[in-house]
């Protein structure tokens, strides 16, 4: 028995992030959008080494040939002709379209809705489509001309129309291996559809473990420790899990870039990753038996922050700051930094968001999180003050953290001529100016004049000149630190163990 146990602990030190079993039901495959809403297409070239076929938005088949390997996918903005009525299975409206070509009719048939048509024609006006409508008429079929669809998909093999689908878009599978969408080489296969807030989307679909491969090292670089890059793994597979729901309303998962997780595609795939990937498959950050709420940032400048610091909201018991001694500042991305704006600058930033503060005055920080984060930070202005709080001031500023102090340039202070009343001319400036009241000597902030041209008020202020944000860390500060995670793996730390440290009371498994 002894034997066994030490077999068991020898086993377990080797393999640290050995996965085990979990009551969780983690989804198979995900859908990623590469191309949607802004960033849609009304045409892309798709290429298979070993050809491609074709189906519906569903499991319908509606392949014509699976032998062609490149094929064009557009937006179906033409008028058709097309044999009245549908067909209920694809081989009849195959052999109907084999009997239109025979006859020099360029036809082709396309999933509409519950069956099939045929359509024959491609034409940018409706006169050219009755024009061989006719001629289908000719041949002894009833005819029909159709208006271009608002949910059209066409696709294209070479010169002819292929086949498509006016209804729930079309899947294009690669017979073996991959599938290159524009170039780009993609594990799984390709959706293409139409719908109001797209052109035309195009999707990946594949499993989340070929997902992973490709998320991973856009992430952090393969080449880093292998526990630190396992734990970057484990927590992309739990960020996905968590945000299947992310893009419902565009018939996706998640999408390709920072707003969801960066994935690149096969094209962005390394073996030392791909092998963490593999290591740690189906392994989640748990949180009382469900997926845990994960986040991951570049650098985090010495301590995380609790998610409401940040995002507002609720907290998050797993979600809260921790020391991050670990990160190297002499190699962290911006683990130091300093970026200069003058008031003009910050005056149009606000603007942009449609917040007018006139001139800019001062910025002054006005509550800090206990990790050293901006939690308050104020805009003083000439017509008004704007408070930035949580994480606008990184945001709406371009800043690499909220964790930062604000210093500023110096320059000619402002002059400001007060009439006495012995009628002499006293200089003053709103920078430190102190009164007396009858609570003592007390600190002016302001200063309001009535002059010949009106009344002005004056701000206290640290200068004249630009301002100097002095910060540390990269990104929001929620969660795992991934800088953070490289410095504790080369420390010696499992990748369980460097998760645990980031997200509080969680497991792994």
């Amino acid at each position: 028995m002894r034997k066994i146990i030490s077999l068991i602990l020898i086993t377990l030190l080797i393999f640290p992030c050995f996965s085990a079993s979990a009551e969780y039901e983690m989804p198979q495959n995900i859908r990623v959008g590469l191309y949607f809403g802004s960033s849609s297409k009304s045409e892309y070239t798709v290429f298979s080494q070993n050809g491609l076929k074709i189906t519906g938005g569903g499991e319908t088949y509606i392949t014509e040939d699976e032998a062609a390997k490149t094929v064009t996918a557009k937006r179906d903005n033409f008028y058709h002709a097309a044999i009245d009525g549908k067909f209920d299975t694809q081989d009849e409206a195959y052999s109907a379209a084999v009997s239109l070509k025979e006859n020099a009719i360029p036809a082709f048939f396309v999933l509409d809705g519950s069956g099939f048509s045929v359509y024959a024609g491609n034409f940018d006006t409706e006169e050219e489509a009755q024009n061989l409508s006719s001629q289908i008429s000719a041949l002894g079929f009833n005819s029909k001309t159709v208006s271009p669809s608002p949910y059209g998909v066409l696709i294209f093999s070479g010169d002819n129309i292929w086949t498509g689908s006016v209804s729930s878009g079309v899947r294009l599978l690669p017979l073996a291996q991959t599938i290159k969408i524009n170039d780009k080489e993609y594990r799984g296969f390709l959706e293409f559809y139409r719908d109001e807030k797209s052109d035309m989307a195009a999707v990946n679909v594949l499993g989340i473990e070929d997902y992973l491969k490709g998320v991973v090292p856009r992430e952090v670089s393969a080449s880093w420790h292998t526990e630190a890059v396992k734990a970057q793994a484990i927590v992309a597979r739990t960020y996905a899990v968590t945000n299947m729901n992310k893009f419902k309303s565009y018939g996706f998962n998640v999408d390709d870039t920072v707003q969801s997780q960066v994935y690149g595609g096969i094209t962005s795939e390394n073996e030392l990753s791909n092998k963490a990937v593999e290591e740690t498959a189906g392994k989640l950050v748990m949180y009382e038996g469900s997926p845990a709420e994960v986040f991951f940032f570049s650098s985090s400048g010495g301590a995380t922050e609790n998610v409401e610091n940040v995002w507002g909201g609720t907290p998050r018991p797993y979600l809260v700051s921790v020391p991050d001694t670990y990160e190297n500042p002499e190699e962290a991305s911006y683990a130091n930094w300093e970026v200069v704006l003058s008031p003009a600058q910050i005056q149009e930033k606000l603007s942009n968001l449609g917040v007018e503060v006139g001139e800019v005055l001062d910025v002054t920080i006005d509550e800090l999180s206990g990790a050293g984060r901006s939690l308050k930070t104020t805009i003083h202005g000439s017509l008004k003050n704007h408070t930035l709080t949580f994480e606008k001031p990184r945001n709406v500023l371009g800043l690499y953290s909220n964790m930062f102090t604000v210093s500023r340039q110096g320059g000619e202070s402002p002059k400001v001529s007060v009439l006495g009343a012995n009628g002499e001319k006293n200089e003053l400036s709103p920078f430190g100016l102190f009164a007396h009241t009858a609570e003592g000597i007390l600190e002016i902030t302001s200063l309001t004049v009535i002059g010949a041209n009106g009344t002005k008020t004056y701000e206290k202020t640290s200068g004249t000149g630009d301002f100097i944000f002095t910060g540390k860390g990269w990104g929001h500060g929620i969660g795992m630190s991934q800088w953070g995670a490289k410095g504790m793996a080369e420390a010696g730390f499992s990748c369980d163990e460097i998760i645990k440290h980031y997200f509080v009371g969680t497991e792994v498994y």
